[in-house]
This record gives structure tokens, sequence and C-alpha cells, in this order.
């Protein structure tokens, strides 16, 4: 006999047009991050192709999928100063080009022809332009690191986490002040106070994203930066893998977006997308492999001179091409509150 789950289902409709109506876009995908293999479908809404997890585990009941052997937050760490941004050529950049206050040691010259070069590594990680006395508020900030390196780069950080042992961490061992435990929607914060607010691989977690963009846009001010990181389900790598694609990680992630469908999810918080970047993410790749039990790869895998090859070589420039091409399977979003 079956045991019974420790947690409950619930059918809900499109959160972006309210919509009951979908079709199937994957049966009975398997939840591989922590093993449980559990399976769940996913949808498409039929009326304006937001893809969801349906039905999903209660947001009551949720956390069952989130244990702390799951290494979701890996808090390891002896020396604070190894997080922060040390590479030259970039801090070169985002002085000249990004309004950081600190000398340059590169000519403006030198910078643009390594901006166009560099442009979209910097924004990956998630550097804005700055701003004096700039605030900058990361939800679901896990124990602090981004915000460590941002506070060091000049800007006034702040965080949410729900994570106690991680707030714990964020506050004591990199000193962080500004740090709250709960949700969004639990912590009171300004309205129209923060110039920038960052979401790394979270949206996609909650149970409504578009509540969640709409609540963000009251917290930011006028033209400030929504900045996102999301999987993308419309790249080659779904295509390819299918069920198996390691970024569908269900049930942990509730949606599962493409460039369309996220766009319309910010307009939904009167963002206007401004830029999108796909990444080059080998690891995705290689999990979602492993996740098929291609063998022959697999095996490959197993060999570390041919592993190198393959990444440096066939890697590389597939992903290379995909992230040019728009079908990798993350990407970062930048929103502009209008």
């Amino acid at each position: 006999m079956k045991n019974k789950p420790n947690y409950e289902l619930e059918t809900v409709p499109c959160c972006c047009c309210g919509s009951s109506e979908s079709s199937i876009f994957i049966k009975e995908a398997k939840e591989l991050y922590i093993g449980m293999h559990d399976k769940f479908d996913i949808v498409r809404c039929t009326n304006c192709g937001l893809i969801y997890t349906n039905p999903r585990p209660t947001i009551e009941t949720i956390g069952h999928f989130y244990p702390d052997s799951a290494n979701y937050y890996n808090m390891s760490l002896s020396d604070p100063s190894s997080l922060l941004f040390k590479n030259e050529r970039l801090l070169d950049i985002i002085a000249n080009h990004f309004n950081y206050p600190f000398p340059s040691k590169r000519s403006k010259i030198i910078t643009n022809l390594l901006n166009k070069y560099y442009k979209n590594k910097i924004l990956m990680n998630h550097i804005p332009p700055f701003v004096k006395h700039g605030k900058l508020l990361d939800i679901g900030c896990s124990w602090g690191a981004y915000l460590y390196k941002m506070q060091d780069l000049g800007w006034d950080v702040y965080g949410i986490e729900t994570n106690e042992k991680a707030v714990d961490f964020a506050k004591k061992k990199l000193g962080l002040k500004n740090i709250f435990c709960g949700s969004i929607h639990e912590v009171e914060l300004k309205k129209d106070y923060f110039n920038v607010i960052r979401m790394g691989m979270v949206l996609e977690h909650m149970h409504n994203p578009v509540e969640i963009i709409k609540t963000l846009s009251l917290l930011i001010k006028p033209n400030g930066l929504l900045v996102l990181n999301v999987p993308n389900v419309s790249g080659l790598e779904m295509k390819i893998f299918g069920r198996n694609a390691y970024f569908l990680h269900v049930p942990q992630h509730l949606y599962h977006f493409t460039p369309i469908s996220i766009k319309n999810i910010l307009k939904k918080g009167n963002f206007k997308t401004t830029t999108i970047i796909h990444h080059q993410k080998n690891n995705d790749w290689i999990e979602s492999a492993i996740n098929a039990d291609i063998k022959i790869l697999t095996k490959l895998l197993e060999n570390r001179t041919i592993d190198r090859i393959v990444n440096l070589i066939l890697l590389e420039f597939l992903l290379k091409y995909t992230a040019f091409m728009g079908k990798t399977s993350r990407m970062t979003v930048y929103a502009e509150k209008i």
C-alpha cells in the first residue's frame, strides 16, 4: 500500500488571466531534486499561454519539498572578503559605464571596447547602474552573499528571507543589518522606497507571481529597476530533454516562464521589460542528461578528460549559440517601473 503523501494538492486557475482552461504541457513530471520522485502535471493556459504546475502543493504544505538536507542554504564561509567582486576589468567597466563611485585604472576608450563584450556578464551578475544613496532590496536573499557584494559597491542594502538560519548567518557572519525574516507579505516595508529590487531564481517558487509583482511595484520608486532570474521553458533544453529537463524542478517550481509570459506578468505590475539576457550554463544540460539516463553521455561525463573536452568545445559552443538565439534554460530580466 502506497504511503499517503505529507502534503496537500490544490488545483488553481491561471494567475495571469484567471482562466481555468488549460492543456497538458508535461504529464507526470517527476520530483528529482530531493529524490522523492512524486509526479506532477505541468499545464499551459489555453487563454494566455502561461505554463504552471497544476495541481500543486498548497502554500501550507509545500515546505515538505524544502528539507534542510536539500542544501538550498549552503552557509559554509571562512572569509567573507572572498565574496567581493575582485575582477579589475569588470570593476573598471562598471566604474566608467555603470557610474560606480570608484576610480578606473583603464581609460573610457578601453573600457568602452571591453563593455561591448562584458556588459551581459555584468548584467547577469545583477549589477545595475549605480544610484547615489540608492536602496537595493533582495527578496529571497538566502544568507546574504549578493547583498554583501552590493554593499561593498556602495548600495544601501536590504533583504528578505524565510529561512531563520540564513538570516542569522547574514546578520552575524556578514554584518548585514537590514535583513528581515519572513515573506514579502509579512515584512513591513516603505512604499516607493527602493531604487532596485532583485529576485534571483525566486519568482518561480511563488504561489502567485502576479500578486508578488504587484506588491513589488508598490515598494519600488518610479523608474526603479526590477531584476529577475527565472527559468526559460521555451529553450532548446526543454525540446531535447522534455520531462527530464533539470530546470523544471517540480513541484518546487510552480511556474515555468517564457520570455513572453514573464513580460505579460511584469506588465500586470506596471513594469516595462527593458532587457532579457539568456545564460550560458552547462550544468543544466549535464543534469538533464543524467535525469534522462542517457548512458553514453553520462559515461563520457564520468571521464574527467573527456568531460573537459565536452564542456570546453561542444557545450560551450552550443550554449553560446543558444544564448544568442534566446534558447537557453535561464534568463535574467530587467524591467523598469512605469
